[in-house]
């Protein structure tokens, strides 16, 4: 494996080398199909300020119902959750595709 100095430019050539990235096949096609899909951004209000007068073991105990609501509703739809970072959720919708 090849070692990096600090500023150096990552090149593709690199990332190939350690398997971070793939050329397209050259017999496979790069275009890809026009989708209407749905991106889902939940937070909890107020959240934040009343985490902090709480112990880490209570704020588990408040998201982890949270958590697997959001997740089953999504699952539900045929969604995801892409991550959970503390109260907020991203999740997304796959689409039909479109002509």
């Amino acid at each position: 494996m090849q070692r990096l100095r600090a500023r150096e430019p990552v090149g593709f050539a690199l990332l190939q080398q350690l398997r971070c990235a793939a050329r397209l096949d050259a017999g496979g096609s790069a275009r890809g199909s026009a989708r209407s899909s749905t991106v889902l951004f939940a937070d909890l209000v107020g959240f934040t300020s009343r985490a902090e007068r709480l112990d880490p073991e209570d704020v588990r105990a408040l998201l982890d119902p949270y958590w697997q609501h959001l997740r089953a509703e999504l699952e539900r739809f045929g969604g995801t959750v892409e991550k959970f970072i503390g109260d907020a959720v991203h999740g997304a919708l796959r689409g039909t595709a479109r002509a």
